[in-house]
């Protein structure tokens, strides 16, 4: 497994509050399995995501909320082509929503502080590769952790 996720962001503020922009990539790589089938195959699944968001920090305590825009790509493929249901590539592109997030941030040095943050995410798609769709939402719960750098 190679899975990849990584984040990178960027802040500017002044007292207690913070415009924030983040910038998410998530690349995952498995096995595409149909049960009772022996069918063999491969799964990618990659998701990014850009957010703007407002900061609100009270001591070592913070509270984000944010605007997502982000894309969603999944491909799968098959050893044996005739099962087109499995050789698609579907791609839900301008996907928007919103993300809630509650942190701790702790100083270790003088630039450098460690992070603690649970996030709620919600993209609600509506349109895959120009057809309507049910309404899907893609996000949940997050936990991240990592350092900030200050200037």
């Amino acid at each position: 497994q190679d899975d990849i996720l990584y984040m990178l962001g960027a802040g500017v503020g002044y007292n207690n509050s913070y415009l924030i922009t983040r910038y998410r990539n998530f690349l995952a790589h498995g096995s595409s399995l149909l049960s009772g089938l022996p069918i063999e195959g491969k799964a990618t699944w990659r998701q990014q995501i850009l957010s703007l968001g407002i900061r609100n920090v009270q001591g070592p305590f913070y509270m984000e909320i944010a605007y997502l825009i982000g894309s969603i790509e999944e491909t799968i493929s098959s050893s044996q082509p005739q099962f087109t249901a499995l050789n698609k590539e579907a791609g839900a592109t301008d996907i928007r929503g919103y993300s809630f997030s509650l942190g701790l941030t702790f100083q270790v040095m003088t630039f450098l502080y460690l992070n603690l943050e649970a996030e709620f995410l919600d993209q609600p798609v509506s349109e895959i590769n120009g057809e309507k769709i049910d309404r899907k939402t893609i996000g949940g719960n997050n936990i991240s952790f990592g350092f900030l750098f200050v200037l």
